[in-house]
């Protein structure tokens, strides 16, 4: 680290002043990739499929450590790669794979890569259509047939593919485009998650939806709001310069209507659970 930090003030002092970052800003980038991890769902599929809850909460905390130590990792490559290619702005990893591998590592290194970003696509295609089909179109039409269900989920994969392609094109970077669907899931779907999981009407008690107190409505109105919030913070120039992106003020809309919402829309006559 002192040999990187003398070569990088060497070419630009501004790298290494840590006195320049936006400590509003660097809290919003670590949410954002924090919550946006917890609520992937194919991170939560990991969950249900554990033998106990212990496990599960375990695996979670253990995996998600370990994604913001390899991400750490990626930061500390570039840093090296600026040292020995100055010029060099973008394509880190491909620069690396070109100049300090041999070539069979290089072509290993990109089949791994090529791999993993195709077990990447499929699984969150194959959750974002389970999703959408179990959440959204089941509850309107429960007696589809099986044929039925087959033909929408295929429809919608290839759908939910083709929106994911044209997404791309708005950003100049990929890691803009998965910033940005970060935001909008750990905004505010984390903050539900967290609240529909600690307010209780019985604390003892394990969760159930008879024992939140967090509403249905509650629900849908922080999911929309929070995600317009999310998206005005995060594209509007003038509103993303406050906080850094809209992560924060989506967490914050989520959690306040949340309470809100549910507290007005709460059957009075249900008995309270003792």
């Amino acid at each position: 680290f002192a040999f990187l930090a003398r070569e990088l003030r060497s070419i630009d002092p501004l790298l290494w002043d840590l006195g320049q970052i936006n400590w509003i800003k660097t809290l919003n980038l670590f949410l954002t990739a924090a919550m946006g991890t917890v609520v992937l769902q194919v991170f939560w599929q990991r969950c249900f499929a554990a033998e106990k809850p212990a496990e599960a909460r375990n695996g979670m905390i253990f995996t998600g450590v370990l994604a913001m130590v390899f991400v750490s990792c990626t930061a500390l490559a570039g840093m090296i790669v600026r040292v020995m290619n100055p010029e060099l702005s973008t394509g880190v990893g491909a620069w690396m794979m070109k100049e300090l591998l041999p070539q069979w590592a290089a072509l290993l290194m990109f089949v791994f890569l090529i791999a993993a970003t195709m077990s990447t696509a499929d699984s969150n295609l194959n959750s974002a259509a389970v999703c959408i089909m179990n959440d959204i179109l089941l509850p309107f039409c429960p007696e589809m047939s099986d044929k039925m269900k087959i033909r929408f989920t295929m429809g919608i994969t290839v759908s939910t593919g083709i929106f994911a392609v044209l997404g791309t094109m708005y950003f100049k970077y990929i890691m803009d485009f998965v910033n940005f669907a970060y935001t909008i899931a750990g905004g505010t779907l984390c903050p539900l998650v967290i609240v529909g999981l600690l307010w209780k009407k019985d604390k003892r008690a394990p969760f159930s939806h008879e024992n939140s107190r967090v509403t249905p409505m509650a629900s849908k109105v922080s999911l929309v709001a929070g995600s317009v919030v999310a998206i005005l913070f995060s594209t509007v120039p003038e509103m993303k310069a406050l906080f850094g992106g809209g992560v924060i003020p989506a967490g914050l809309a989520t959690t306040g209507l949340l309470f809100l919402v549910s507290s007005l829309g709460r059957d009075r006559s249900h008995v309270e659970l003792k």
